[in-house]
């Protein structure tokens, strides 16, 4: 449905307004997910996927493409599971309505190894800019190593991003330019408050949970992780966490940066002022804010380490020399 604050919009903005479509279609009041490491080396995913009443009764679709509701059934989580990585298995999915009347869909899925996970995040694609995917990679650590927490005898993750379906070693595909005319930027111009409207209580928050309390730094200057604000150990690291209320590099609300919105209502999700204002850890960008779509990016380069549990210690360290964490003696 077109919302009345934009009736009074001509043809061609009613084009572009079906074009920014698949930002709207994306923005999710809340997506709130947790990756848990489990101590047997699989993992367990919990998706929770929350829709306003406001944003169903306003949405607007694409011809033939997806509504808001579509993103929460079971049928899009079971091809979603086929598409995240190997033995991967929807076990739990269920839809409520909220206290607002809006929508909500919890999707549980399981995986035996997570180093197989390639999760895909529900949000933020666009046929001219391929989905990404985040590999989660976990192995032992044998040896100290420049500029990363690793120590003999720990177990170490790290997390990066990559185009879905992409082949090792492959070229990435050209992304295809975003182009809009003068007359059609000021129709976007003129849809960015009611995006904004849609998008101010939306918040993403990605979390991996492992076992054990994780540490960071370099070699030889590491410590451990601590709850945000505190000086708590903690399991949890935020991949993502951020809203629509976070701000963006110069200290204003994201949202009220009229050229960052203007990149997302074109689908531009790697525009130059989403990098510059709400990039993840590149030029000023915020950490708290994600950068939607960027090929090979690594999250902060980050690596952290933690403890082996039963199974990570007699799969990779027993039969390991000492000095590799391992109960094999070391040689004089």
């Amino acid at each position: 449905m077109i919302d009345r604050r934009t009736a009074f919009l001509g043809p061609l903005a009613r084009a572009v307004l079906l074009a920014a479509a698949a930002l709207l279609t994306a923005g999710c009041s809340r997506l709130d997910v947790r990756i848990k490491l489990n101590a047997d080396g699989s993992a367990t995913i919990i998706e929770r996927m929350t829709f306003s009443r406001t944003q169903l009764e306003q949405e607007v679709s694409l011809p033939g493409g997806p509504r808001l509701k579509d993103f929460l059934t079971k049928g899009r989580a079971l091809k979603r599971a086929e598409r995240m990585g190997a033995g991967c298995k929807l076990v739990r999915h269920q839809v409520r309505k909220t206290a607002d009347a809006g929508m909500e869909a919890t999707a549980v899925y399981t995986i035996p190894d997570i180093n197989d996970l390639r999760y895909l995040p529900p949000f933020f694609a666009a046929p001219a800019q391929p989905a990404s995917a985040l590999r989660i990679e976990v192995g032992p650590s044998y040896a100290p190593r420049h500029a990363s927490p690793d120590r003999p005898g720990h177990m170490y993750v790290q997390f990066s991003m990559q185009q879905a379906g992409k082949k090792p070693g492959a070229a990435a595909p050209a992304r295809a330019a975003v182009k809009a005319t003068p007359a059609e930027l000021q129709a976007l111009r003129e849809l960015a408050p009611v995006a904004k409207d849609l998008l101010k209580d939306s918040r993403i928050r990605i979390t991996f949970e492992a076992y054990d309390t994780f540490w960071y730094g370099s070699y030889q200057y590491f410590y451990k992780l601590t709850v945000p604000g505190t000086q708590s150990p903690t399991n949890k690291y935020y991949l993502i966490n951020c809203s629509g209320a976070d701000l963006d590099a110069l200290g204003k609300n994201i949202l009220d940066n009229q050229e960052v919105m203007l990149e997302l209502l074109r689908g531009d999700y790697a525009g130059g002022s989403i990098e510059r204002h709400a990039g993840w850890g590149r030029g000023r960008g915020n950490p708290r804010a994600p950068t939607f779509y960027a090929p090979d990016l690594t999250w902060r380069t980050c690596r952290l380490r933690f403890a082996p549990s039963d199974y990570h210690r007699k799969k990779y360290f027993d039969g390991k020399l000492v000095s590799q964490g391992g109960n094999v003696k070391d040689q004089d």
